[in-house]
């Protein structure tokens, strides 16, 4: 049976239409979303690289406050473990300027995020003072560097008394102490 040229065309048009969405849907289609998510993704690429150029032009001030919070560690005594010096160093403050051993919990470490060889320590202090001496406390405690973390000052329900107890969780930034590896010495036996 013969085709009609009409129908020729017609067939034509159709067959062209349907290698057309093929070449479409399994080759350029795939190509296209590829490319743009390429596009994508060397836009995000280029944001970072920016931020991290952002970054390093800080490094030199990032470095320098690390110099200071390392300048601050006990000079006499580098085996000494930086939480019991940092213990020693804040009771003895709170003695100095309250004139009473405050209690307080041994100090806990935390991460700093970011910041390879350095964490935080934190210790929470508590004392009964006057609020004159609390403030000298709190001031004392802020030019020596140490953060305060959360502090709390609570009356007594007696209103007649001036005593407040004031609770602190103070923290500081030191450096990472690793512990070296003793090699274990071989004993002879026998005389070899």
């Amino acid at each position: 049976m013969a085709l009609s040229k009409r129908d020729q065309k017609t067939l034509t048009i159709t067959v062209v239409l349907l290698m057309g969405t093929v070449v479409w849907l399994f080759g350029i289609e795939p190509l296209y979303n590829q490319y743009t998510t390429l596009i994508e993704d060397v836009d995000e690429e280029q944001q970072e690289y920016v931020q991290n150029q952002e970054i390093l032009a800080e490094a030199e001030s990032i470095n320098e406050g690390y110099a200071r919070v390392e300048a601050q560690f006990p000079k006499d005594d580098p085996e000494r473990d930086p939480s019991e010096a940092f213990n020693e160093e804040v009771v003895d403050l709170v003695e100095e300027q309250i004139g009473v051993i405050p209690e307080y919990s041994p100090p806990t470490t935390a991460e700093i995020k970011g910041a390879t060889g350095y964490q935080f320590l934190i210790l929470p202090v508590s004392v009964k003072t006057t609020i004159e001496k609390a403030a000298s406390l709190l001031r004392e405690i802020d030019e020596r560097g140490y953060l305060i973390q959360t502090a709390q000052l609570t009356r007594d329900a007696n209103l007649d008394s001036d005593e407040i107890t004031v609770e602190l969780n103070l923290g500081r930034i030191v450096k990472i102490v690793e512990e070296e590896e003793i090699e274990p010495r071989l004993l002879r036996r026998g005389g070899n």
